[in-house]
């Protein structure tokens, strides 16, 4: 046992320097790698699942730099320039590089970015500016990081590594249908300030969502639907052919102006209309948790006379846009109720039944047979 116990020791007397410095790098980032990423160069939170992954992902390399460091120094005594050195050497170049690109995007946010108020909490959102210089930023580092783990694997000559280069560069010339497109609209969207980060849109594709934007990012854009609580990813291509609404930017100081309609038959006067709306106004004035902006009375208007009923418009004025389907739901009910108690059906009158219909215009003949 004591035997053992030297050579492990003889053994670990071999780490140099250098060595000991990386484990000891290796080992801080272990321990603090989820303070560093958590709101420091990321903005992602730690609820996040790409957050959660993204801090495996760093835990890993490091585990595994630390693991061929000593297998490298206490089991294989190799020579310092082997090929296991090599292999240790290329996920610190990407670690570091990924760690850099991460830091530095951080400080454009922050410098060419956009700050903004969420759940009361002040975040930087990107602009078209801050994009470009990611991208820019993003687009150096992968070629010095090619570069790099090519000089280290013995590629000296520029033919091999401008070789190299140029396969990657025909790859990307080739794909570029696939990613070009969600890029290019990406940035048209930051541009011309279309949506930001926690703004409130209602986009038509198939059916008519509404949602929270949680993030534009590079390739698409992650939006949380308001009605089912899920996340939504929409390419930035696809994103733009859609028709968006932006609930949050109000068109007026009063706030969004939100409209309701209502079917009510002819036989209902229209004092008869206003009074029950006042009293479904009432209801949602006295209710403090209805986010409604009070400060303006509901308005009126009868804006469609069709053949069976008379559609009836309530408008509205809201501020609260995130609660904008609670407050529809509750000025829906109040009307209901309201409705209820003054005795008018909101069901859509029907004129005629058909068979009655069909009474009325070929009424039945009663045919004597001959005698």
């Amino acid at each position: 046992m004591n035997e053992f116990l030297q050579m492990i020791l003889q053994s670990l007397q071999q780490l140099t320097i250098i060595d000991m410095s990386l484990m000891s790098l290796n080992i801080i980032l272990l321990l603090f790698s989820k303070s560093i990423f958590s709101k420091k160069f990321t903005s992602a939170t730690t609820k996040d699942t790409s957050f959660d992954t993204r801090v495996k992902l760093f835990r890993y390399v490091n585990v595994l730099i630390i693991v061929l460091i000593l297998f490298e120094d206490v089991f294989v005594p190799v020579a310092q320039h082997s090929w296991l050195t090599k292999i240790i050497a290329i996920p610190l170049i990407v670690y570091i590089v990924y760690l850099t690109f991460y830091v530095l995007r951080y400080i454009i946010r922050k410098r060419f970015g956009r700050s903004r108020e969420l759940n009361g909490k002040t975040k930087f959102v990107d602009t078209y500016n801050s994009r470009i210089f990611s991208i820019l930023l993003a687009l150096f580092l992968t070629i010095f990081t090619l570069i790099s783990i090519i000089q280290l694997l013995g590629f000296d000559s520029l033919l091999h590594a401008g070789g190299m280069i140029g396969f990657i560069g025909v790859m990307l010339a080739l794909t570029q249908a696939s990613w070009a497109p969600d890029i290019i609209s990406g940035l048209i969207i930051l541009n011309s300030d279309l949506l930001n980060d926690g703004d409130i849109i209602q986009i038509f594709d198939e059916d008519p969502v509404i949602g929270s934007v949680f993030k534009v990012k590079l390739f698409y854009t992650e939006i949380l639907n308001l009605t089912n609580n899920h996340r939504i990813m929409l390419k930035n291509s696809k994103l733009r052919d859609c028709t968006i609404h932006n609930l949050s930017r109000f068109a007026s100081a009063r706030g969004l102006r939100e409209e309701q309609q209502f079917n009510i038959g002819y036989e209902v006067t229209e004092s008869q209309v206003v009074k029950m709306f006042a009293n479904a106004e009432k209801e949602v004035n006295a209710n403090p948790d209805i986010p409604i902006d009070g400060q303006y009375p509901m308005e009126t208007r009868a804006t469609k006379a069709g053949d069976f009923a008379i559609t009836w418009s309530l408008f509205y004025y809201i501020k609260e846009v995130q609660q904008i389907l609670l407050i529809r739901q509750a000025v829906r009910s109040a009307v209901i109720e309201a409705a209820r108690l003054a005795g008018i059906s909101l069901a859509t009158p029907i004129l005629h039944s058909r068979s009655a219909l069909k009474n009325e215009i070929s009424p039945t003949v009663n045919v004597v047979p001959d005698k």
